[in-house]
């Protein structure tokens, strides 16, 4: 009885440091920022409902919205989904805080990104406007200068630079055209030498279809993922739950690709390629994946 209750507190107190994401400051503000970069809707709210699933591994709670820091300011409630078995701090009726919460899934429910006490209302704001800010100085940088960053070490510099050249579109091909960018489908590149200026060319430009009754060509609905190094299989395991992707086969940082993802029904090879390229630093780039008879 006594070590099943020393086991409980562990866990219990296990989760809690975990949930804190780190002791170091500088980490628990990076983490933040983040989560806040990454989020789809952040709330000031309280819980007024739990238990809506009847799930033994989880449940679903609902937050009455007060304030909408960024998001669809129309949001009235949001529902988060939480482990069930052991209840977090943040999931209990009447709590009040800062929820920085993911894209809703299929059944409306959001996974929580990030809960934060009324307290860091007022540092919550400040990472939104510093974020918006550099946002608009990406918008002033000349078109030339992005596409050098495609190529950066710096994986937030080569996230801000695809998502700048994509937002610009197709006024940005001839510059990528004549920094030497080529399409990649349905057959312009190989698996493993796919650079990042081909592929963003490529998706603005859109992929050729292959040619009907094709013996060589690319699949729609895959693609291989090429990462930094340090990159682990949970990260891939993030990016597939963030872009609705399943990873096919397994993981191995030091293949080019790593892996290979495969996309949701119903959602375009192009958009996810684009979605990905633009909000994961810890991918270089990204090879169709080709077939031949």
């Amino acid at each position: 009885m006594y070590r099943a209750a020393c086991f409980a507190a562990f866990v219990i107190g296990l989760f809690e440091v975990t949930f804190g994401v780190a002791d170091d400051p500088k980490d628990k503000k990076a983490e933040l920022k983040k989560a806040i970069e990454n989020a789809d809707i952040i709330l000031v709210g309280k819980v007024t409902k739990t238990g809506l699933v009847a799930a033994s591994s989880f449940d679903v709670g609902e937050i009455e919205a007060r304030k909408i820091l960024k998001g669809d300011d129309k949001t009235r409630t949001a529902r988060f989904r939480f482990a069930g078995r052991i209840v977090p701090p943040y999931a209990k009726v009447g709590v009040e805080g800062v929820w920085i919460l993911s894209k809703a899934n299929k059944p409306g429910w959001r996974n929580v990104l990030s809960y934060q006490p009324l307290t860091e209302e007022k540092t919550v704001r400040a990472i939104i406007e510093e974020e918006k800010k550099q946002k608009e100085d990406v918008k002033k940088i000349a078109a030339e200068n992005l596409i050098a960053d495609l190529g950066s070490l710096d994986g937030n510099k080569r996230v801000a630079a695809t998502a700048e050249l994509f937002r610009r579109g197709n006024k940005v091909l001839p510059l990528l055209k004549k920094a030497g960018a080529r399409q990649v489908a349905p057959l312009g590149a190989t698996v493993d030498g796919t650079k990042r200026l081909d592929m963003v060319y490529s998706v603005i430009e859109g992929f050729p279809p292959n040619p009907p009754i094709a013996r060589a060509g690319y699949r729609t609905n895959a693609f291989g993922l090429h990462v930094e190094k340090g990159t682990t299989a949970e990260d891939i395991q993030k990016i597939c739950q963030k872009h609705k992707c399943t990873l096919v086969g397994k993981f191995n940082a030091a293949f080019r690709p790593s892996c290979y993802l495969q996309v949701a029904s119903g959602q375009s090879l192009e958009g996810v390629i684009e979605q990905i390229l633009s909000t994961e630093p810890k991918v270089t780039t990204v090879n169709l994946n080709y077939f031949e008879d």
